[in-house]
């Protein structure tokens, strides 16, 4: 089993956010059916492109509906963009 949140998530303890998006990247080529990635991934892209994480996170909802961690995720979005009765809704469903 891979260790998802290794490099990225140092990278991204260290601000390296961007060396940290490109690492998921290259990890989701080894393992695209890793929700825990593309999760973690949509949380740093939703600093720059929170449109394209929630378009990302909603699809991954819609094929995992029972997932907490993508709910609390969208949750996050929707804050970071100002929605906040989504956001609560996401949070509180999570």
């Amino acid at each position: 089993m891979l260790k998802i949140n290794g490099m990225p998530g140092s990278q991204q303890r260290l601000g390296l956010d961007d060396l940290a998006l490109l690492t998921y990247e290259e990890l989701l080529k080894i393992a695209p059916n890793s929700t825990e990635a593309v999760i973690n991934m949509m949380g740093l892209l939703q600093k720059q492109y929170p449109e394209i994480a929630l378009r990302r996170l909603s699809d991954l909802r819609d094929k995992y509906p029972a997932n907490d961690l993508i709910l609390a995720q969208l949750g996050m979005v929707h804050a970071t963009m100002g929605n906040m009765n989504d956001a609560m809704r996401s949070l509180n469903t999570a």
